[in-house]
């Protein structure tokens, strides 16, 4: 029996994509000029795991190349130049609700979480964190929460190039320090008595942590119901600064959902063999996962 090569094993793929002048010209337009601006056509390659270019199951995607281009450089340094994995995605079947979700996704040390709404807007969080169940928040520093300014319905793009700057252009708020309520699951687990219909997943809300009963203090910047086809953006000024919602409605309805996380190495084999090694040390060293 023929056996199956390595490379029909591992659903992972390259993407290359060329970003036009234009992009990189504005990107550097606060920047003085250099040797590196004769390279405006040269391609960024870099492998994502998980799905596959031939893959109809969970494409198109909420989180493309050149948004992952533009998320890059908010990731901590030290995971600025790693590989994107889709560990979830609701398109793909994976179960849309909470539990389904953090089955997925439990074993993952950084998550980047991206919302698709019917309406045609794009946001999402990164948490440094592993996603637990928690009556109480917590997470680290290295946590921001993003918005695409453009609309993916409203302003589509005719061309190539035209896409690719819709994608590409993203407002980012990052965690301010004022207080520690950066993310927090509560799961249906019935040996604590919580209901399927309670279960939430929020990022951010509250006052500073000198004074949590200011007036103002807004909500969770990003709130997902347990079955995960209905949220809400509110203003979250002390968690990520951002003082007005993600989202002007406030409410929105989810289009698509995925959560990646992030890999050095190239193929699905070993990012898995990488995780649950790491997940083992965590569980039987004498370590915290904050």
């Amino acid at each position: 029996k023929k056996k199956k090569s390595r490379a029909g094993r591992v659903k992972s793929y390259m993407y290359k994509y060329v970003l036009g002048a234009k992009r990189r010209k504005a990107n550097k337009a606060s920047a003085a000029p250099s040797a590196d601006d004769d390279d405006d056509e040269l391609p960024i390659v870099f492998s994502i795991l998980g799905t596959s270019i031939s893959s109809k199951s969970d494409t198109p995607h909420v989180l493309n190349p050149p948004l992952m281009d533009a998320l890059r450089p908010h990731l901590p340094f030290v995971v600025q130049q790693d590989n994107f994995w889709l560990k979830y995605s609701m398109q793909r079947g994976d179960g849309a609700n909470l539990l389904s979700l953090h089955h997925c996704i439990r074993h993952s040390a950084r998550t980047l979480l991206a919302i698709e709404t019917t309406d045609g807007d794009v946001l999402g969080v990164f948490c440094s964190s592993p996603w637990r169940h928690s009556t109480q928040y917590f997470g680290s520093g290295e946590a921001f929460v993003w918005k695409l300014k453009g609309n993916r319905k409203k302003t589509p793009g005719k061309t190539l190039e035209e896409r690719v700057a819709l994608e590409s252009d993203v407002q980012v708020h990052h965690w301010t320090g004022d207080n520690r309520n950066v993310q927090r699951l509560a799961l249906p687990i019935s040996s604590s008595g919580t209901k399927f219909s309670d279960a939430v997943l929020m990022v951010g809300g509250g006052g500073p942590d000198t004074n949590a009963s200011v007036d103002n203090a807004g909500g969770p910047a990003i709130t997902l119901q347990s079955h995960l086809t209905t949220g809400f953006c509110d203003a979250c000024p002390y968690t990520f600064g951002n003082k007005e919602p993600l989202l002007v409605d406030g409410m929105f309805q989810v289009a698509n959902l995925e959560v990646w996380t992030l890999s050095p190495v190239h193929n699905l084999e070993q990012a898995e063999q990488l995780e649950l090694g790491r997940q083992f040390i965590f569980d039987h060293g004498n370590f915290v996962q904050q």
